[in-house]
């Protein structure tokens, strides 16, 4: 089921339907969007806190220490499977 609605199927390996993925597209869409979100980044990093999820910071960063760890971690996966995908596009230009 569609994680945002819950009325209709997900489309396959999405957490949304159709329906609300171009509904999701058409409100982050332009620039008053990015505006509005560059605002809310400013004044957080401006008050010290973290620029995700609002949590004070320990150090005086970005990020607070979970988000930082959580970045830290997607970043991992992503090489793994960047790296994956490398060596078997290599694998099978050498067949």
């Amino acid at each position: 089921m569609c994680t945002r609605c819950g009325k209709t199927w997900a489309e396959p390996g999405r957490n949304w339907c159709k329906k609300c993925q171009q509904a999701h597209k058409a409100d982050t869409k332009g620039e008053e969007y990015r505006e509005k979100v560059n605002a809310r980044r400013m004044e957080r990093i401006e008050a010290g806190l973290c620029i995700d999820c609002g949590k004070p910071t320990e150090d005086g960063g970005k990020l607070c220490e979970r988000c930082r760890e959580s970045r830290r971690d997607s970043m991992r996966k992503y090489r793994i499977l960047q790296r994956i995908k490398r060596e078997a596009d290599e694998a099978r230009r050498r067949v």
